[in-house]
């Protein structure tokens, strides 16, 4: 009889995580969420969003992005005409071009930016669900998937705010899904898509226009691509001529290649200009402006007062042994917690322990899965091997700059969880791909483990560090009646 309430509730669970209700109204809470972010937040909130409101309203001054200038006095926003991470404040300046001609209320303005912002993150989160379910996932594990990346607090905290990596979100998965169909096409078919390669360069070549910090997801996916092509080198020629014939011969054709015009443009004009000037695609800010224009601008100007004080001799062999274990901790622990806006100091706002336990239980476990079972998982085909190969550039890009500020600074700077939020679902799905090769994807009580574990990150995550965590001061005046409101009701669990 025990046996068979097991099954039931086993049962019951799975076909709830399965079906589309569950999904649409996980999605649904988390727009709401991070619509109370974005309508009671006070600017400027933690995420830089004064560095991004700035280069929006200095991009709103020109229409072509290669035209901008550079404001005079400190470099508050750094190097603007050599920064490669500038598409998101273009096109974010045009609708902001449209709200100052309605409003003068800055508050107005930056709320309504703030809707887009949870429009892309919502609309990324829709298209990672669909990558899932075209890569062979099974419904429910893709809907969990996606429901631990939900209910992580820097999710809706992030989307309630202004910043590019809303964008980049939303373009990850599109980027992934052309990445992924090309190289199908070339292994398992044999057959080369001469639309589907266009779009993919295009994607990617938007992607690092978001934000440069894409550049080794794109050079992987390029590199793998192109390694792929001169294996079988020859025997798409026919083939190809046929398609480059037909594709002007239709709208959409003519739509693909005016789009992959527009984004090469666009790069070639950044990361161009920049190799031909300052001999690098990224420039550093001080190679473009002076020391002193530097220093006004928040990352260098950090940086350079840590160095000058020396904090950097006081780091030992063991801190720097050390440093991975701190590193992924602190990508942890940020991706739980929440900050107050700039005005207070960037006020810390503890994580609600039940979720925090969990998701930091829930990290170890996972990691454990991939570093045991990476054989399988390098085994199990070419997307696995395509987004394992991604992953591994970008997060060891990441650490490797965090690790040379850390031995520049003496400090752990520029550690943030969201860094990693566009990868999080691919993550999700590679952690997938190594149970399901094993005897552990047979177990009939995974989906009741997977929704208790759900519950666990509902008790602390989402918007609730933020409602509960945060103060008058942290909120538009006005919208302190909504926040008391709810966090009244939150506080009775939480504190």
């Amino acid at each position: 009889m025990q046996k068979l309430s097991w099954r039931l509730a086993n049962k019951a669970v799975r076909n709830a995580i399965h079906s589309n209700l569950f999904w649409y109204g996980f999605l649904g809470v988390f727009v709401a969420s991070s619509l109370l972010v974005a309508m009671t937040g006070r600017y400027s909130m933690a995420f830089d969003e004064y560095y991004h409101f700035g280069t929006i309203k200095e991009y709103a001054k020109v229409w072509a992005p290669w035209s901008v200038q550079q404001p005079d006095g400190g470099a508050v926003l750094g190097s603007i005409e050599s920064d490669a991470s500038y598409l998101y404040h273009y096109l974010m300046s045009f609708p902001y071009r449209a709200l100052q001609l309605l409003t003068n209320s800055q508050q107005t303005q930056i709320v309504i930016l703030r809707l887009i912002d949870v429009g892309l993150v919502a609309f990324g989160l829709e298209l990672f669900r669909r990558l899932l379910l075209r890569l062979g996932t099974p419904q429910g594990v893709a809907h969990s998937i996606l429901a631990v990346v939900v209910l992580l607090p820097m999710t809706s905290f992030l989307a309630g705010q202004l910043t590019y990596d809303a964008l980049l979100f939303a373009i990850t998965p599109v980027c992934l899904w052309y990445a992924v169909r090309f190289m199908r096409g070339i292994v398992y078919e044999n057959r080369f898509e001469l639309r589907t390669s266009l779009l993919l360069v295009a994607s990617l070549a938007a992607a690092c226009q978001v934000k440069y910090a894409f550049l080794p997801m794109a050079a992987v996916i390029v590199l793998s691509s192109l390694f792929l092509l001169l294996r079988r080198r020859g025997r798409y020629e026919l083939a190809l001529h046929c398609q480059i014939r037909s594709l002007f011969r239709s709208w959409r054709g003519v739509a693909v290649s005016a789009v992959l015009a527009l984004s090469l443009l666009g790069f070639v004009a950044r990361y161009g200009a920049n190799i031909v000037q300052y001999h690098s695609p990224v420039p550093e800010c001080v190679k473009v402006l002076t020391v002193e224009r530097c220093r006004s601008y928040a990352p260098v100007g950090r940086d350079m007062s840590y160095h000058e004080k020396g904090y950097y001799k006081n780091v030992t062999i063991k801190d720097k042994l050390l440093y991975p274990y701190r590193w992924s901790k602190q990508m942890v622990w940020e991706s739980f917690f929440v900050v107050g806006p700039k005005h207070t100091g960037y006020a810390l706002g503890q994580p609600l322990q039940p979720a925090y336990a969990t998701g930091a239980v829930l990290g170890v476990a996972l990691l454990a899965v991939v570093v045991v079972g990476w054989r399988r998982l390098w085994r199990s085909g070419i997307e696995a091997c395509l987004l394992t190969a991604v992953c591994l550039a970008y997060v060891g890009m990441l650490f490797a700059r965090n690790y040379a500020g850390y031995l520049h600074t003496g400090f752990p700077v520029a550690v943030h969880g969201r860094y990693v939020l566009h990868l999080l679902p691919v993550m999700g799905w590679l952690v997938w791909r190594v149970v399901q090769r094993t005897k552990w994807s047979r177990r009939q009580y995974l989906p009741l483990v997977g929704g208790v574990m759900l519950l666990l990150l509902m008790a602390g995550g989402g918007v609730l560090p933020y409602v509960v965590r945060s103060t008058s001061e942290w909120w538009w005046q006005g919208s302190e009646a909504l926040v008391r409101a709810i966090a009244d009701v939150a506080g009775l669990f939480f504190r």
